[in-house]
């Protein structure tokens, strides 16, 4: 069984902006079927997933994943023709009725949400090779439940959905096991959690549907007291569930789209929207730790209640919400959570998987286990040499005899301050880099921090980094234990290797660890004990391959490109080095 699974919405910001033309586009991002991405599943088993971002270089895109689909049916050998179903990662056709009464809704669903107008646009690209009895759109909880669930080996888990918002849901309780993904509570999208971040988001000068992780970031440096009991009043609590009434009822097309009375409310109960680019002030830090407190509370009330009430003893984590590291750290401390999956590709990419492993699963399909997910592209040999040979004069070129020597040559680089990029195998679905498409460098520096924020991603200084750490010495470092390889989960770092990792160290002693294993990553893992060896730190900084705005690096071309515009001091393809400035022979 061959499965395509893809997410997004090909009309959804376009029609946006025919309602609002000249908006700006902290408004027209307001909407859903943003972060398109392509999956294919065979037989149960991923072939092959990327997000459409990489390959059009449109962050967050929400266009028809072409690119990404065509990668997918190349990575397997196959054309559209020969895929047994094609699934879609929303499925609003029960819910025509709910937006027939509003004019303005219905419009929505006339020109973007419908079935029919997702298969009218793969007709459009794929031709007769697109099938329309072929077509399954899965409901957009279902699609993130699966993703999680179905890749997490339990047999039996508790799955908590929680994004921005799915259909007309904004989170979603489930019950997996041998009988399916069986619902048990759903919460329409006026009481998400991840709307009123979005929100709190944009209101802090920030893009909605995009800048949480600032949010989260910014957060440790605030008070969560001078807004609790605001954040405290939205919430109305029962078993199991909330309800929350931050969202004002709006009554013309305008309020609708741009939700101008919450707005207007946010303003009055916090201060005036600060607006992108203007200074950063404590009312600002105490706003987003308020909010981060509020969303602990949330979740961390949500899950032992079901975790308790069902007996289970696995949870699995997908939606947007669940890249929230610090939230995911709250609810791996509960007791009642004994194991715990979070997708990595927890946001909307992840629904062209889960929508791909659900459809798998119901034709009988038994998926294997989630290993890391180096699920994109890679590139040639040549294309590689190209990039290689095509570094300006100047640039120092390095042919190391194998992956060991290069790798004992990143660590000696590292441990001496430079600034590593690291360009290998196949790029990773999600949005965190896991050492194929990555930046590293030495957490002891205490300047490191601001100058890979300032001189290599170009982003706010507040900006946290996270540390790759060898697994085998986690527990050494890190107040945590296991695995935690897909960089989910802030825990705190040890009090004793506080002040030997400043530059990963956030400021309330956190930290979003990455545990490396050579079996999920042998460069990685090698640069790591080089380094260890040199230092006595099992430790790096890791950041994602690209600067801000930008996607992270696809191709050779790209990865050169940004090593060259800024301050990167080396990039590794493989075991080939390229170092900015002089000649060096090869070794």
């Amino acid at each position: 069984m061959r499965v395509l699974g893809l997410s997004g919405f090909n009309r959804s910001q376009a029609f946006k902006r025919s309602l609002l033309p000249g908006a700006p586009q902290k408004w027209t991002r307001i909407c859903q079927g943003m972060d398109a991405a392509a999956a294919l599943v065979e037989d149960g088993r991923v072939v092959a997933a990327v997000a459409e971002e990489r390959l059009n270089r449109q962050k967050h895109t929400n266009l028809l994943p072409e690119r990404a689909a065509r990668y997918c049916l190349e990575q397997a050998g196959v054309d559209l023709s020969r895929v047994d179903f094609v699934a879609h990662g929303f499925d609003y056709a029960g819910y025509a009725g709910y937006f027939s009464p509003i004019p303005s809704a219905k419009r929505w669903y006339d020109n973007v949400f419908s079935p029919e107008v997702v298969m009218s646009d793969l007709e459009a690209v794929f031709g007769s090779a697109f099938r329309r009895e072929r077509f399954r759109p899965v409901r957009h909880h279902l699609a993130h439940a699966a993703s999680a669930f179905r890749l997490s080996g339990f047999p039996r888990a508790l799955v908590v959905v929680a994004d921005a918002m799915g259909e007309i849901h904004g989170v979603s309780v489930f019950d997996a096991g041998p009988r399916g993904i069986e619902p048990l509570v759903e919460m329409p999208y006026p009481s998400s959690i991840g709307i009123l971040y979005s929100f709190i988001t944009m209101h802090l000068g920030f893009e909605f549907n995009a800048d949480e992780y600032k949010t989260m970031g910014l957060a440790p440096y605030g008070n969560p007291s001078r807004y609790e009991e605001i954040f405290a009043s939205f919430f109305e609590f029962g078993e199991g569930s909330w309800r929350m009434n931050f969202l004002e009822p709006e009554t013309t097309d305008f309020g609708r789209e741009t939700y101008e009375t919450t707005r207007r409310k946010m303003a009055e109960l916090f201060f005036p929207a600060r607006e992108e680019g203007d200074p950063i002030g404590q009312e600002h830090c105490d706003l987003a730790a308020a909010l981060q407190a509020a969303t602990d509370r949330a979740m961390t009330r949500l899950v032992p209640y079901w975790m308790k009430k069902l007996s289970h003893e696995n949870l699995c984590l997908a939606g947007g919400v669940a890249l929230n590291c610090t939230t995911n750290g709250r609810i791996l401390g509960l007791k009642e959570v004994r194991h715990c999956f979070i997708q990595p590709a927890a946001g909307d990419d992840g629904s062209a998987l889960g929508a791909a492993l659900q459809v798998s699963h119901e034709h009988g399909d038994v998926p294997q286990k989630m290993g890391m997910p180096y699920w994109g592209p890679s590139s040639s040999s040549d294309e590689i040499e190209a990039a290689f040979a095509g570094a300006p004069a100047g640039t120092r070129r390095t042919r190391h005899k194998d992956l060991a020597a290069a790798a004992e040559a990143a660590a000696e680089g590292l441990a001496a301050g430079r600034v590593t990029a690291v360009y290998q195998g196949r790029m990773e679905f999600g949005p965190r880099a896991l050492g194929n498409r990555s930046i590293l460098a030495d957490p002891r520096d205490p300047a490191m921090r601001d100058r890979v924020n300032a001189a290599v991603k170009l982003r706010e200084a507040f900006r946290p980094f996270a540390p790759a750490v060898l697994e085998e010495r986690l527990e050494e470092v890190f107040e945590a234990s296991g695995s935690l390889p897909y960089m989910l989960v802030a825990v705190p770092v040890r009090p004793a290797w506080k002040d030997r990792l400043p530059a990963v160290t956030h400021v309330d002693r956190s930290a979003r660890v990455q545990t490396v294993t050579a079996a999920q990553n042998a460069f990685l893992h090698a640069v790591l004990s080089a380094f260890d060896r040199r230092t006595g730190v099992p430790v790096l900084l890791n950041t994602s391959f690209n600067v801000k705005g930008q996607p992270i690096v696809h191709t050779p071309r790209e990865a050169l490109e940004t090593f060259l515009s800024t301050g990167i001091d080396s990039l590794f393809f493989g075991n080939l080095e390229l170092s900015k400035g002089g000649t060096r022979a090869s070794v």
